[in-house]
């Protein structure tokens, strides 16, 4: 006998695992909770249920809302009206079917929900999500070549539930039996000629839904051949597409063109779409040559992915090229250093988000004046000097209208044509107040001044200040060198020959002499 002490409790046991979920004798499952389906199409979410045997169904449906409360019917929600049907067709069996599916069904999570005839009986099941696809088919290899074994794929965006089996079309009639698969891959073992035509695929149940039809044909004489599949233009500007094509010696050439929608039946020629009309030029004056030129470059213009196509008298032999991709860019100048001193090696690269096509060559200006070209998109000083700082930007060629924004180069350097001057410049009269300046060209700008005052026969003096001094000189012969302590110039200026005239009441100033330093440290 189980004897205890205190209240009884009763556990409720939950349980949850990959599609089931459970409460004492209350269960549902699912054959799973990840469900794909195709647009326009239906699906089916299979489903069972069971509850405790004593006790009685009062109420069964699927909600998506989960409001334990006041879940609502999915066959009651307008969202859903006339598209739900619940397949009840076994003891136990909650399966629902979802018809006409929208992009709007994958938003909600789905739950099956009973209700007996215990109070406490009501439960919902875990969650189901609902992931749409459509159907296309994909060729391997690329280009097909006579006993060739090729595959084609009929592909999806999620995993199809269920097993579906797979039908296959070509020029949209059914293939036989044999090429009914639950595989969702259709193998040629070797492709003949015979086998040209468009393909396209279903899933058995769901055949108003087929794939696009994809044209596969085989090649022996025909090719298309672009210089690059990548090509890089400026916005505003324009950018040719270098290609070229073969075709059999034995066939004469009906029509060429460029196209970008890729419908085999029914392409469009370039020059005819709305788009890109007067924008669009054909370079086609040598045999063979299909270069296509678009002009007035637009964003628009790199959505759209460009082939040529090619139709001879042959009633099989038209052929368009794989795809070219277009993108655009804009240029612009980065220096290596962001300070550069005088002496140093620099770079400056015109930069550009993409490769551009054709190894351009590039043009350089400094103040907006052309300055050199170069065979790449560099332009290097190995050892840069004070007449190298400027604005530069860069082009080019052939493009020079889309230049890059002017990037400035600075060059740090110390003072140089340092001099020294005297102020009033006419005869001195001894007594009277002089300004001495020194003036310097120098980057960063000298702040700071060493006056050096030398007198024939007694040595020097210095005396450091920052600016311009002016004072009154008592004595004959006095020299004046203004020079940069703090960079050490290269070079100074000496005021020379403070002479006082015959009367000795004035002074006169003579001419600069520049005199430079044997030693310089920066």
């Amino acid at each position: 006998m189980l004897v205890t002490k205190g209240p009884l409790v009763f556990t409720t046991v939950l349980c949850i695992s990959t599609g089931v979920l459970c409460q004492q004798n209350y269960n549902v499952t699912y054959s799973s909770t990840s469900i794909c389906g195709l647009k326009g199409s239906f699906v089916d979410m299979s489903c069972t249920y069971s509850y405790p045997s004593d006790r009685q169904i009062r109420e069964t449906f699927w909600h998506i809302s989960w409001f334990p409360e006041i879940p609502t019917d999915l066959s009651l929600d307008s969202k859903y009206q006339g598209r739900v049907e619940y397949l009840r067709d076994k003891v136990n069996n909650c399966s629902l079917r979802i018809k006409d599916l929208r992009e709007s069904d994958i938003k909600e999570k789905y739950r099956f929900r009973l209700r007996t005839d215990d109070p406490k009986g009501t439960f919902s099941g875990s969650e189901v999500s609902l992931s749409l696809t459509d159907l296309h088919v994909t060729v391997s290899p690329a280009t097909v070549k006579e006993g060739d074994r090729v595959t084609l794929t009929c592909s999806t965006t999620c995993s199809l539930s269920n097993n579906p089996t797979y039908i296959w079309y070509r020029n949209s009639q059914p293939l036989s039996n044999i090429h009914t698969t639950s595989s969702n891959t259709l193998s040629i073992p070797s492709f003949r000629k015979e086998d040209n035509a468009n393909y396209s695929c279903a899933v058995r149940g769901h055949e108003a839904q087929p794939s696009p039809s994809v044209f596969v044909q085989s090649w022996q004489d025909y090719n298309v051949t672009y210089s690059s599949t990548s090509i890089c233009g400026f916005k505003g500007s324009f950018v040719d597409i270098p290609c070229t094509y073969s075709y059999p010696s034995n066939r004469q050439i009906i029509e060429t063109f460029w196209h970008i929608n890729w419908f085999p039946d029914t392409p469009t020629d370039l020059n005819q779409d709305s788009r890109y009309q007067g924008r669009v030029e054909y370079l086609g004056g040598n045999t063979n040559n299909c270069t296509l030129r678009i002009k007035d470059l637009r964003e628009s213009d790199i959505k759209g992915k460009y082939r040529f196509r090619l139709r001879t008298d042959d009633p099989k032999g038209t052929f368009s090229g794989s795809e070219v991709s277009l993108s655009l860019t804009d240029l612009h100048v980065t220096v290596s250093r962001e300070f550069v001193s005088a002496g140093e090696k620099v770079t400056l690269t015109c930069s550009s988000i993409c490769s551009l096509s054709n190894n351009p060559t590039y043009i350089w200006y400094k103040n907006s004046q052309p300055h050199k070209h170069t065979a790449d998109n560099r332009l290097a000083k190995d050892s840069v000097s004070a007449e190298d700082a400027g604005e530069y930007s860069c082009a080019v060629q052939g493009h020079e209208i889309h230049s890059s924004p002017a990037q400035t180069l600075s060059v740090r350097y110390g003072p140089r044509h340092t001099l020294a001057s005297v102020h009033p410049s006419g005869d001195l009269v001894e007594g009277s107040s002089v300004t001495l300046t020194c003036s310097s060209d120098a980057n960063p700008p000298a702040h700071r001044y060493a006056w050096t005052q030398a007198r024939e026969g007694r040595g020097s003096s210095t005396a450091e200040m920052r600016g311009t001094t002016a004072g009154s000189r008592d004595s004959s012969n006095d020299t004046y060198t203004a020079l940069n302590p703090r960079t050490i110039s290269p070079e100074y200026d000496t005021l020379a020959n403070l002479k006082v005239s015959a009367d000795g009441a004035t002074y006169t100033p003579a001419a600069s002499v520049p005199t430079e330093l044997p030693d310089y440290e920066n």
